[in-house]
């Protein structure tokens, strides 16, 4: 039988280069937890709500930024 597993969440925040991606990627691990970089959130503000005038240097493709908004 197949063991249930109950869906948690978690945020990794931190300034650049402090090894966030790192250690969600060691989190993930075994762990089947979806990874989504905050710089994909940031992005999708500059393409959803662009009366936030935020700005990202990451660039993801629109179809992937409308998937994203549903959590802005």
């Amino acid at each position: 039988m197949k063991e249930r597993y109950e869906m948690k969440n978690i945020l990794i925040l931190g300034v650049a280069k402090s090894g966030k991606s790192y250690l969600a990627k060691k989190i993930n691990n075994n762990r089947y937890y979806s990874y989504i970089p905050l710089d994909y959130f940031v992005s999708s503000f500059k393409y959803n709500l662009p009366e936030t005038k935020i700005t990202s240097n990451v660039e993801i493709d629109k179809n992937s930024s409308k998937k994203l908004s549903i959590f802005l």
